[in-house]
């Protein structure tokens, strides 16, 4: 069994070697408690959206901050490449009917494409082939999905350009249109078909027609127990009882089409579990496990971003020049302004570094 990881508090690499600095994914410990003794094969990044103030507070607590994204993370050998985009839930946004809907549909994903366009072009991101790529919405429980809002920021998503910069130079592609939309939500247990179905407020939403002209398609699920679900005390939360959807299809009504479950989250927390004190658990807060479909044909560790290995300092072998990214971050969780008043009212110059490719 393949495993990835879902992460919103943590760096995916290691910041301080050899041991992980405080609060941060002890790698060791995940990777000897995993079943096969294995790094993980993927991890699901937020790529748009802000702290809970429950993470907000956690991560304080814990010395951790609220990572959308951080570089360097393919370049560490525990570490998975495969990185999966999701938007952060907002519920309300989400909710919205009508014409605000469809804007704020509009807004969401145009926000996200910007993002994953701006990280391929400082090379945290890599696209290795123009296979599409899976981009996933976070729904929060409870929340009856818009229809306006979810046919908007899936066209939307579906009509977003990308320039990947490393494909760029090796093979003279300048922008693609790799990206497609796909559902992160609960399953609850459905008495009727006796499986784990898409939680109703998603259901609701993808049984109707999205308004004319757009595309509401989902093509893909990645699946996540509900708390509190009574089917949860009979009946396992695994494949063999993932049940099986059916969207209506635009263009024949009449008609529906397989929506198939990409990844399924079957680890949320220590609670429950014999994980020993320790480091391991400390961890384990920090991130939940996930796992991919097996049928090969769905091919859900494809339909990925590559991380890449990230450095600083490199640099080309044959011009001596510094490789992309030509740009450095932060990660910001909170307000930093008081943390950088020393650079209040000085003169600072800001220069292009020196690289084989611009934009």
């Amino acid at each position: 069994m393949t495993y990835g990881v879902t992460t919103s508090r943590a760096h995916l690499n290691r910041l301080e070697e050899p041991v992980s600095a405080p609060g941060e994914i002890v790698w060791e410990e995940i990777v000897a408690w995993m079943p096969e003794h294995d790094a993980p094969a993927f991890a699901g990044r937020y790529f748009l959206g802000t702290a809970t103030q429950s993470e907000v507070d956690a991560g304080l607590s814990a010395g951790t901050g609220f990572c959308l994204w951080a570089h360097g993370e393919g370049g560490d050998s525990a570490t998975p490449k495969k990185i999966v985009p999701l938007q952060r839930a907002d519920p309300e946004r989400q909710s919205t009917p009508g014409d605000p809907g469809q804007i704020f549909g509009f807004q969401d994903a145009t926000a996200l494409i910007r993002h994953l366009d701006l990280c391929l072009a400082v090379g945290d991101l890599e696209i290795v082939d123009t296979k599409q790529i899976l981009v996933f919405l976070d729904v929060a429980d409870g929340t009856a999905l818009s229809r306006e809002y979810w046919a908007s920021w899936a066209t939307t998503i579906q009509a977003g350009l990308l320039h990947p910069a490393r494909l760029a130079h090796r093979t003279g592609v300048e922008a693609l249109q790799p990206l497609i939309g796909a559902i992160h939500c609960a399953f609850a247990y459905d008495v009727d078909s006796k499986a784990f179905l898409p939680a109703p407020g998603v259901r609701d939403c993808l049984d109707e027609h999205g308004p004319r002209g757009f595309r509401s398609r989902c093509h893909g699920f990645w699946a996540r127990e509900l708390p509190g679900d009574p089917g949860l005390a009979d009946h396992s939360f695994d494949w063999l009882n993932i049940g099986e959807y059916k969207q209506p299809w635009d263009a024949f009504p009449h008609f529906r089409i397989r929506v198939p479950v990409r990844y399924l989250r079957w680890f949320n927390g220590p609670e429950g579990l014999p994980i020993p004190e320790g480091p391991l658990r400390d961890t384990l807060s920090l991130v939940t496990l996930d796992w991919p479909a097996r049928d090969a044909s769905e091919s859900p560790l494809g339909a990925t971003f590559t991380a890449t290995n990230w450095r600083a300092d490199a640099r080309t072998p044959q011009a001596g020049l510094t490789e992309i990214p030509v740009q450095f971050g932060v990660d910001k969780n909170r307000d930093l302004s008081k943390l950088l008043s020393c650079f209040a009212n000085r003169e600072i110059e800001i220069s292009c570094l020196p690289a084989p490719y611009s934009w």
